[in-house]
């Protein structure tokens, strides 16, 4: 009888502990950012940047080049900011907003480039931020992928 009572605690704890960490994970946020120098000058492929190259150049055609300057990886609990520091000297804001219909929403500030929205990205996505970031004969893009 206790060797029952024992099995069914742990069986319990188990269970209970799966319950516990799935709702860990729907207060928080696995981000990964990369901070891309997109130019109009020509220049090498950085191969940092290989696995999303043609996105990049769709959605930036006017661009002729990306070079990754900084890559962050992080995790973000719900209402918790994340300051990262841009190679132009400003700094990003990441605020976690939590989950709405299947998508992770986060607000996304730049004071000095005038940037303040509020995003959705689906888990494994991609979205990238690219309004009025000046960066020497460039711009930067935020390349934002939810992990």
């Amino acid at each position: 009888m206790r060797a029952l009572f024992l099995k069914m605690g742990v069986l319990a704890g188990l269970l209970l502990g799966g319950f516990v960490s799935q709702a860990q994970a729907a207060d928080s946020a696995s981000l990964k950012l990369s901070v891309i120098h997109a130019s109009k000058k020509a220049g090498p492929a950085d191969p940092a940047l290989r696995r999303i190259a043609k996105k990049l150049k769709r959605a930036f055609s006017g661009h002729k080049s990306f070079k990754e300057e900084a890559k962050h990886k992080f995790d973000l609990r719900l209402k918790k900011t994340r300051q990262i520091k841009l190679p132009n000297g400003q700094t990003a804001s990441f605020t976690y907003l939590g989950k709405v219909n299947k998508k992770d929403q986060f607000k996304v500030s730049i004071p000095k480039s005038k940037i303040a929205m509020k995003v959705s990205v689906r888990k494994n996505g991609l979205l990238f931020i690219a309004k009025r970031i000046k960066h020497k004969d460039g711009d930067l893009i935020l390349a934002l992928f939810l992990r």
